[in-house]
């Protein structure tokens, strides 16, 4: 895999990625979307493998669908862990849910 990209961006890679799935990952993003050395160093300082892996779910699969109204959605349980904007009021986003 890592002949895939150029040795330039190997390098980005192997410098600033420790862990082996997290290089593994940008090796197949770089190959499949074309990334430049800078667009891939760019994408690893702004943590995309993180992004990536917070971003899955399988909430549709696994929810029954009569059930799913009753909970609430992911985005709104990434707003509670992640805290709320100053405009908004928490207990009334809770009452809405």
């Amino acid at each position: 895999m890592v002949a895939e990209i150029s040795w330039a961006k190997n390098i980005v890679i192997m410098q600033k990625c420790k862990d082996p799935s997290e290089r593994k990952f940008y090796i197949k993003m770089t190959r499949r979307y074309g990334w430049t050395k800078d667009v891939l160093a760019n994408n690893i300082d702004n943590k995309a493998f993180e992004k990536y892996l917070i971003n899955q779910t399988n909430f549709d699969e696994t929810v029954p669908e009569n059930l799913r109204s009753l909970l609430p959605s992911p985005d709104e349980i990434e707003k509670i862990i992640n805290g709320f904007d100053d405009k908004e009021n928490p207990i009334e986003i809770f009452e809405q849910m």
